[in-house]
């Protein structure tokens, strides 16, 4: 690969970064102080399920700090719904615990 396409290839990546940026606010920012919230003792991941619950929940925080950052515009309708087929997947998984 050539070295114009690599620069090409993460020019192309921060412009994204920007915009994603720009329309829902330093997500990565506010997800870490949400989750700090969510869980203020901390949290212990133990299983395989532990970690799969996990992560359904990390897509549910990160759709929902989407749907508040576009609040005052009418919100994000695509994160809405999947907020609520994660929380299926989610409400699954614990009862099969």
């Amino acid at each position: 690969m050539k070295k114009d396409k690599v620069a090409e290839s993460l020019k192309e990546i921060i412009s994204i970064r920007e915009n994603r940026n720009a329309e829902y606010g330093d997500a990565t920012k506010i997800k870490g102080d949400v989750m700090k919230a969510l869980f203020p003792s901390g949290l212990y991941l133990n299983t395989e399920l532990d970690f799969a619950r996990f992560g359904i929940l990390n897509f549910i925080v990160s759709k929902l700090i989407r749907e508040t950052n576009n609040f005052s515009s009418g919100g994000h309708e695509d994160s809405l719904d999947d907020i609520a087929v994660y929380s299926q997947i989610l409400k699954i998984m614990e009862s099969e615990k």
